[in-house]
């Protein structure tokens, strides 16, 4: 679909807009930087950033439809027990100088070369089965990258695991936060 002339006026309106904020220091070049890279290289940003794909049918032990979320995104597959047979592993994601990356670019890499694109089922079978989940990772927030939910405001969110030192509890983080050296993607053990 090529733009019309009305439409390339409003792209470049919002795009002038942005640069004066991080200009006048308003906002973060870099982050704006990587947003705008993220928007370029998935052609599905937007479709997904405003859940106009289809919402996949699927039950979970705490389903967000009953809090008027919905459902944009769900891994259907392996089967939590199947693939975590050997054990569970955590993935750093943070590259070379990051501090902290959005949850898009998360959702990226996770998805991507890091192969750790584990949903909420997955969650919930860790937190049915806590034993499994190795001791040394209790320092970690575990974030299952392969569900994707929207509040009713519209923002985005995705389920992680988080040990209170005890018990683990099941939260969704919005993935327009920020995820740093405390947060991890889970993956089998191979």
């Amino acid at each position: 679909m090529v733009a019309t002339t009305e439409q390339k006026a409003r792209l470049l309106d919002l795009v002038t807009n942005v640069l004066e904020l991080t200009r006048d220091g308003k906002r973060d070049a870099t982050e704006v930087a990587s947003v705008l890279q993220i928007i370029k290289d998935d052609r599905r940003f937007a479709e997904r950033l405003l859940g106009l794909t289809a919402t996949p049918t699927v039950s979970f032990k705490r389903d967000m439809h009953k809090e008027r979320w919905t459902l944009l995104e769900d891994v259907q597959d392996p089967d939590p027990e199947t693939a975590f047979v050997n054990g569970l592993e955590s993935v750093p994601f943070l590259e070379n100088g990051e501090r902290r990356i959005n949850g898009e670019e998360l959702v990226l890499r996770a998805r991507g070369k890091l192969r750790a694109n584990y949903g909420q089922r997955h969650a919930e079978y860790f937190l049915e089965h806590q034993e499994k989940i190795p001791h040394e990772l209790r320092k970690y927030y575990l974030v299952f990258t392969g569900t994707v939910w929207r509040d009713r405001l519209g923002r985005r969110y995705v389920p992680y695991l988080y040990c209170d030192g005890e018990r683990w509890g099941l939260h969704f983080s919005w993935l327009v936060s920020g995820f740093g050296s405390n947060d991890r993607l889970p993956r089998p053990r191979e």
